[in-house]
């Protein structure tokens, strides 16, 4: 939940890069580039975003998952919008061979509906 929100901080403040750094190196938003990750961030006039409860943490193989549920509003090219869903962090759980940097929890995707 401390990672959705700073996250979001990160975006309101329009903290681009640090936002952007907080993705999984094989996300799909990460593979697009620091570029264009702002560039799409460019279209908001404003934007809030929020974790509406707990996380709910899973282990496969070595990997951790956690399920944030979230919900963001504001205005996306002068329309209003409000979605809800989830954020999915990633990361490798204590195990050998596992560097330091794998052991941070790092976004691998956020789901969205509108509401």
């Amino acid at each position: 939940v401390s990672v959705a929100r700073r996250y979001f901080q990160r975006l309101e403040a329009g903290d681009f890069d640090q936002a952007y750094a907080m993705w999984a190196p094989a996300s799909s938003t990460h593979e697009g580039g620091p570029d264009l990750f702002e560039k799409s961030m460019l279209a908001y006039q404003a934007f809030d975003g929020e974790a509406t409860g707990d996380a709910r943490t899973e282990g496969a193989a070595g990997t951790l998952y956690a399920e944030v549920p979230i919900r963001v509003s504001g205005t996306r090219r002068g329309e209003p919008f409000s979605h809800e869903g989830t954020m999915t962090l990633k990361r490798c759980n204590d195990v050998p061979g596992c560097s330091e940097q794998a052991r941070h929890w790092r976004i691998q995707t956020i789901d969205l509906e509108r509401e």
